[in-house]
């Protein structure tokens, strides 16, 4: 009996053994597994870029978990379904509610991996980036937004991207020239501009750019000039620098109408895009040259206010747009490219395009209906109104307004507002209000009031409409016509 008892105890022994080997089996592939999990979700989504024949990318998402359905956004005019291809049979590109969304292709599966090649095809929308677009002979830029996935909260995806060029080409991205860009991420937690092709025109600590080298001499000289005018004005007047070695990529399309100078800007934070056509940018004249200059102040005062974010998706356009057209004006007199009096031309221009447009309506219902003319046009009136009552103008308005904004998680309407009233008083604030927000039956004489009511500075608006100096800039583009001179 004793012999029966301690085999069995070693039995039980052993089973005890085997089942805490097994236990602890279990317990370490467990907790292997939920570190695994939670190192998944902390994972950002990769996207793998690569450069094809013919201007086409391929597309591979890695994810860090498999999921069913990516949301990447709004369709954009049905261009997702015209320009890009799913390669293989895990997922599937659909139109839901209006967004584009990759889903499993068979019910009840989940992807990890996606293929697709995107076709560098125009989307062609106002106010819509395009996802690859050409720069130079065989250069492209490509903006990432468009290929960041989207989640339920409409914010983006944490994603790392890689590039790799076609052979013997360059990667840019801010101060990175290299030949292939691997798990790279904007600083600024936003969509960015990558640019693919011949190595950069300019390369400099405070400047890298990319020139499309079709561009007459003297447009290319001129604009690389406004640009590097503009950075060390706008850094030395803000008294702080950009987070990231600005971007300026410049396009040219040499064909158009004689005697029309086209240019069109694009701003994300320390990147400007600029687009030239028509036949006037052949020689230099004096108009063709005020249109660089303008349009270059406009997108380089833009990568300035990027340092502060609307704090939600209702703050109206005319606040950075007019914005940046006020702090342009403002730079353009204090380097010297205009003088008082084009200033005060170019702002009664802007005043009186806004009476026009606001006058039996009001201006949040125009921008509700797509009328960016209003932005510009009203939004540089008032913030120019706004900076009349601030001892440094637009650029000490604005500097005060992005460090509130930056202290504050994002701006609105009710902080614009506040910075006037500190400044111009209570009763300036109010009226001021009135003007961005409620229906105008004599637009004009809100403006009077207004000035009446501003009890800071006097700098002047002008009086009545007076033909412009430069272009306004409206959608991100101005044309001028250059004529014969």
């Amino acid at each position: 009996m004793g012999a029966f008892a301690n085999h069995f105890q070693k039995r039980q022994a052993r089973a005890c053994a085997v089942a805490l080997g097994a236990f602890a089996l279990f317990t370490a592939v467990g907790a292997a597994a939920i570190a695994r999990g939670a190192n998944d979700h902390d994972r950002a989504i990769e996207i793998d870029l690569e450069e094809r024949r013919n201007g086409a990318l391929r597309v591979v998402y890695d994810l860090p978990r498999p999921v069913s359905r990516l949301d990447l956004g709004p369709d954009l005019g049905g261009y997702r379904t015209r320009a890009w291809r799913v390669i293989g049979g895990e997922a599937e590109l659909i139109v839901e509610d209006g967004r584009d969304v990759l889903r499993a292709a068979a019910p009840l599966t989940r992807f990890r991996t996606a293929t697709l090649e995107v076709a560098p095809l125009r989307i062609e929308r106002p106010r819509t980036y395009e996802a690859i677009s050409p720069l130079g002979p065989d250069g492209a830029l490509i903006y990432t937004g468009h290929f960041q996935p989207v989640s339920a909260d409409g914010a983006r995806h944490r994603t790392s991207i890689s590039v790799t060029p076609g052979n013997r080409r360059h990667v840019v991205a801010f101060s990175e020239v290299v030949p292939h860009l691997s798990g790279w991420r904007s600083r600024f937690d936003n969509p960015a501009f990558i640019y693919v092709g011949a190595p950069p025109t300019i390369q400099r600590e405070d400047l890298v750019a990319v020139i499309d080298p079709s561009i007459p001499d003297w447009a290319a000289n001129e604009i690389s000039a406004a640009a590097s005018a503009m950075l060390d004005y706008l850094g030395g007047r803000f008294g702080w620098a950009l987070d990231a070695t600005p971007n300026l990529f410049v396009a040219y399309e040499p064909n158009g109408e004689p005697g029309r100078a086209m240019f069109s800007g694009d701003a994300l934070p320390a990147q400007i895009r600029v687009g030239l056509a028509g036949g006037a940018w052949d020689r230099p004249s004096y108009f063709a040259t005020n249109v660089l200059r303008t349009g270059v102040a406009h997108e380089t005062a833009h990568i300035w206010q990027t340092a502060a974010r609307p704090a939600d998706a209702h703050a109206p356009d005319w606040i950075h747009e007019g914005g940046a057209n006020a702090i342009a004006a403002k730079a353009m007199v204090e380097i010297g490219w205009w003088d008082d009096g084009a200033a005060a031309r170019d702002l009664a221009t802007a005043r009186s395009s806004c009476i026009e447009l606001i006058a039996g309506t009001s201006l949040p219902r125009i921008e509700a209906a797509g009328g960016v003319d209003a932005s510009y046009a009203c939004g540089q009136t008032i913030n120019e109104l706004a900076a009349r009552a601030h001892p440094d103008g637009a650029i000490g308005f604005w500097n005060e307004f992005i460090q509130r904004a930056r202290a504050s998680g994002g701006y609105g309407l009710d902080m614009f507002f506040a910075v006037a009233a500190d400044h111009g008083g209570e009763r300036f604030a109010l009226e001021l209000r009135r003007l961005a927000t409620l229906p105008q039956g004599r637009p004009a004489e809100t403006i009077a009031r207004i000035e009446a009511a501003a009890t800071g500075p006097a700098t002047g608006l002008g009086a009545g409409p007076v033909a412009a100096s430069g272009p306004i800039i409206v959608d991100g583009a101005a044309i001028a016509n250059v004529g014969d001179d």
